[in-house]
């Protein structure tokens, strides 16, 4: 249509094949001066009678998420066909529900997952954006209610915690570039983290699990360019953003598909992840009965020190990690900044909260480029070898126990070196100074690269009376450490002069009997 001046009518009538029976009508006005283009979204929303029909398969967890504003958001309504008779309840034994939801109701800070309550029904509403996370006794068929289509003029927003993980689903009926969501949340959206949850195990009946696959990762190389696509697909579509700052980030959902042109600049086609200029990346991929969560263990030219990542979530009573050797910390992947041109090493840990003792399949695949001259191995600390690769590595884990072992990348110099610097460590009381002493000893003793289920000192006096004691808790590193008594009681009383029998009770996780040490103390008047 042309205009013959500034204002004006202009009518054009939409063919209703361009709606959309589930995403509505988008549609933008065009209008240009011979110079200048000005364009207006005149998108529309629709009413939708039945919202996101799914199937639940049986005895398999299901991440459920809704594409359109519902007009009733509540559980009850949303799942009205799960009990199978009478008033809607929850019921365990037909199915149950979760969310990953860090709060202060958590149980404990390992794990953040919520199960539904009444008291956490508000939760559980089902809002653009949000997983729910649900297992069903049998079959059932769903569909999540009324409502109306997702706004396609404006994005859709998803507060991020601080500091936490965040499950998030596509909002909308379409898949949208991960590029563009960083470049419509702002400057904060290149530091997030992202990550899809997988699904993994065997087709039986609770065989199905879920580890998270990352697919955007600041600072760590091959990870660190947003190149994927958040993907729309029923029933396979749970992601988890991490956010790093201290203050809630709103991540901005823009309704942007992938066959509209990019809202960020430099976006190409969906391509393979590529290594940073000097980086390498190795990946640490670990199987019991189905995928766990990768860790991802390099080295960039550029920086210093180490830079450590977020455990993800993870389903499952096994998980892995590496360890900050200063801290004891365990983090979700680490890369080494300017670590050398010889190698770097690793300590992960494997911890197990099953009830039996689990073995655990560890593969080491350089993801991407990695130098020529470099192998990678793993290392037993408990015996000071390297492991047997075989097929794969295999790390027995003890019940509710972890086990500690070192991956190493390097030369092999560096790796001949590694072992030799490393003793397997074991528990052992390894002397005591100085002996005889006037005020203050020092205790030294030694732990093994196992998690460590009891550590108690005593001193005694000849007549076996106990006179001091200390219980080092959960707070032990493996390797040599010490201990210092400055003479005192329990009672902070200064003992007398004379000669007490120092003992080291130590036992690990697994074991059922502890192991003993004794010396010898004299102190000085």
């Amino acid at each position: 249509s042309v205009l013959d001046s500034t204002t004006g009518d202009v009518k054009r009538t939409i063919p209703a094949s361009y709606v959309s029976a589930s995403s509505g009508l988008r549609a933008a006005l065009v209008v240009c001066d011979g110079g200048k283009c000005d364009t207006v979204n005149v998108s529309r929303r629709v009413a939708i009678d039945q919202a996101d029909d799914f199937a639940t398969p049986v005895r398999r967890w299901i991440p459920l998420r809704v594409t359109a504003e519902l007009h009733d958001t509540t559980v009850d309504s949303c799942l009205a066909g799960l009990p199978s008779s009478g008033d809607w309840k929850y019921d365990p034994l037909q199915f149950r529900m979760f969310r990953w939801y860090p709060y202060d109701g958590n149980k404990d800070t390992s794990s953040k997952w919520v199960e539904y309550s009444k008291s956490s029904a508000d939760l559980f509403s089902f809002v653009p954006g949000r997983v729910v996370w649900l297992k069903t006794a049998v079959s059932r068929k769903f569909h999540l209610g009324e409502g109306v289509s997702m706004s396609l003029k404006e994005p859709h927003a998803i507060k991020l915690k601080p500091e936490e993980w965040t499950d998030i689903a596509v909002p909308f009926r379409f898949s949208i570039r991960l590029a563009d969501i960083l470049a419509a949340t702002g400057p904060e959206g290149d530091s997030l983290q992202f990550c899809k949850w997988e699904k993994t195990g065997g087709d039986k009946r609770d065989s199905v699990s879920y580890y998270v696959e990352d697919i955007y990762v600041p600072g760590v190389p091959g990870y660190d360019t947003a190149s994927d696509t958040i993907a729309y697909s029923a029933l396979n579509d749970a992601y988890c953003v991490w956010n790093p700052f201290d203050t809630t980030v709103v991540l901005q959902v823009p309704p942007n598909s992938v066959d509209l042109p990019p809202l960020a600049p430099d976006t190409g086609p969906m391509a393979k992840k590529r290594g940073g200029a000097g980086g390498w990346v190795v990946d640490m991929v670990s199987e019991c009965a189905g995928r766990i969560n990768t860790v991802k263990l390099g080295a960039a030219p550029s920086g210093s020190g180490v830079s450590y990542y977020p455990k993800r979530p993870h389903f499952g009573a096994l998980d892995v990690g590496v360890v900050d050797p200063s801290t004891r910390a365990i983090h979700g992947h680490a890369v080494a900044r300017a670590p050398g041109q010889n190698g770097v090493g690793y300590e992960v840990v494997f911890a197990n909260d099953h009830e039996r003792p689990r073995e655990v399949t560890v593969r080491l695949t350089p993801a991407g480029p990695f130098p020529d001259e470099y192998g990678v191995q793993l290392f037993n600390p408990e015996t000071g070898r390297y492991e047997h690769r075989g097929a794969g590595y295999t790390v027995g884990v003890p019940a509710r126990g972890r086990a500690y072992r070192f991956v190493v990348a390097g030369n092999e110099d560096y790796r001949n070196d590694f072992k030799t610097s490393r003793f397997a460590y074991r528990f052992a009381l390894v002397g005591v100074y100085p002996n005889p002493f006037d005020s203050r000893v020092i205790v030294h003793y030694s732990l093994p690269y196992r998690e460590v289920a009891e550590l108690h000192f005593s001193i005694f006096d000849l007549r076996g009376r106990r006179v001091w004691s200390a219980e080092l808790g959960k707070t032990m590193r493996p390797g040599y450490s010490r201990l210092a008594w400055d003479g005192r009681d329990s009672r902070g009383r200064v003992v007398a002069a004379g000669v007490y029998l120092l003992r080291m009770r130590a036992r690990a996780v697994g074991s059922s009997k502890p192991v003993m040490f004794e010396t010898r103390l004299t102190r000085l008047q």
